[in-house]
């Protein structure tokens, strides 16, 4: 097969993939416009749909100047995620919520300034782009350190409070959500890993 075939085939993957999350967000906020929990799994599934568009064309990108941007792109959008797929476990199952002060006055100000600074040469400070279909080599700048501290123990944080409200729930229907949610929560990190 072709470099280019591999290419059209991964795209229409991406594009399918993407497309799909994108309705099955709008769905469920279709189905129910107040719930909290249903604006942020929307959400997550935008930020989700644009991360992988971004990380796709990644790779294909030979100018290191437009590479460099889509990099630190893919990397705001990293740390996107890892904040609205916590906001959706923190919300879940609930239609509405109060947010604590330690979620607005320390979570969502930090998630702003490291998802900004990833557009910066302080995460990134240059690419090397090696050929067509080869992941570009960025080299990390001091700033990373904070993407570290943000981003991981925002997903950490994330699947332990799954677990907590599994185990604490006393409703065996709520239990089995949480289970589900936790199977797809693993699959998908695993998959982003991989």
């Amino acid at each position: 097969m072709s470099v280019n075939a591999l290419m059209n085939f991964g795209f229409y993957i991406v594009a399918f993939t993407c497309t799909a999350m994108l309705l099955l967000g709008y769905l469920a906020v279709y189905k129910n416009k107040k719930s909290i929990t249903n604006k942020f799994f929307f959400w997550l599934t935008v930020v989700f749909a644009i991360w992988s568009i971004l990380n796709f064309f990644s790779d294909k990108i030979l100018d290191p100047g437009i590479s460099l941007i889509v990099v630190r792109l893919v990397m705001c959008f990293a740390v996107l995620q890892a904040f609205t797929f916590f906001s959706l476990v923190y919300v879940f199952p609930r239609e509405t919520v109060i947010f604590s002060k330690f979620y607005k006055r320390l979570i969502v100000p930090a998630v702003i300034f490291v998802s900004l600074l990833t557009l910066s040469p302080f995460v990134f400070s240059e690419v090397v782009v090696k050929e067509f279909g080869q992941a570009p080599t960025p080299t990390p700048a001091p700033g990373i350190l904070l993407f570290v501290l943000v981003a991981i123990p925002l997903v950490i944080a994330g699947i332990s409070l799954i677990i907590i409200k599994m185990v604490k729930a006393r409703d065996v229907e709520q239990r089995i959500q949480f289970k589900l949610l936790l199977i797809g929560v693993t699959l998908m990190f695993t998959l982003i890993i991989v």
